[in-house]
Formats: structure tokens, sequence, C-alpha cells
């Protein structure tokens, strides 16, 4: 039977304590990957004659609800339906956020205890 003098039983807890610090961050990292923001942005299509800024898309936050639809008309869109926001670069899509969530929105940051 081998054992393990001091220096061994240190060397070991250290490797041990390094496993599960890079377990746990690999876990922590997969874990806020896999659930994504978790905010409610919708698109409204819009209909050709709409502004330059809203040729093709308005995208709000929250609710489709009437305000959200005020806001996107003030902006220049002639809504036509609903539809889930394109990810293309080829799309003119206005914004009708607040200026947190617009900065929230580019930053990748979550922004679940703020309203909008």
């Amino acid at each position: 039977m081998i054992e393990l003098s001091d220096g061994n039983r240190l060397t070991h807890f250290m490797s041990s304590v390094w496993k599960f610090l890079a377990f746990g961050s690999i876990f922590a990292l997969l874990a806020l990957s896999v659930t994504g923001p978790l905010s409610a942005d919708g698109c409204y299509i819009c209909s050709p004659g709409s502004s330059e800024a809203c040729k093709h898309y308005c995208r709000y936050r929250g609710d489709d609800d009437w305000e959200n639809r005020k806001k996107c008309q003030n902006a220049g869109c002639d809504i036509a339906g609903t539809a889930s926001c394109p990810s293309g670069g080829n799309y003119q899509v206005c914004y009708v956020m607040d200026t947190l969530h617009l900065l929230a929105m580019r930053y990748g940051i979550l922004l679940n205890s703020v309203s909008p």
C-alpha cells in the first residue's frame, strides 16, 4: 500500500480543488448559454411605403399590444402583421425600445429585473 506524505496530500487536494472549479465553471457557462436572453422581443412586418428607417420590420419589447403598435406606427412603420425578428443583415429594422434596453441588447446583457 502506498502512503501519501504531507506534500503529496496537499498536491492531491489542490488537484481536486482545481478539477472542481473547472467543472463548476464549465457547468455555469453551459447553463448561461442554454438559457439565453429571457426578454420578450418581437417584430412587426412593415408594409411597402413605410419610412426608410422601418423599411421591413419594427422591433419592440414586451407584448403585442396597442402601446407597442403605436410606437412602431410613430416610428414610420405601416404594420402589415407580426413575425419573428430577422437575424440577417439585409433587412432594415427599426427599434422602439428605450436606450437602456437597446444598449443591453447590443452588448448581450440580460435585464430581467428592469421593466421596459
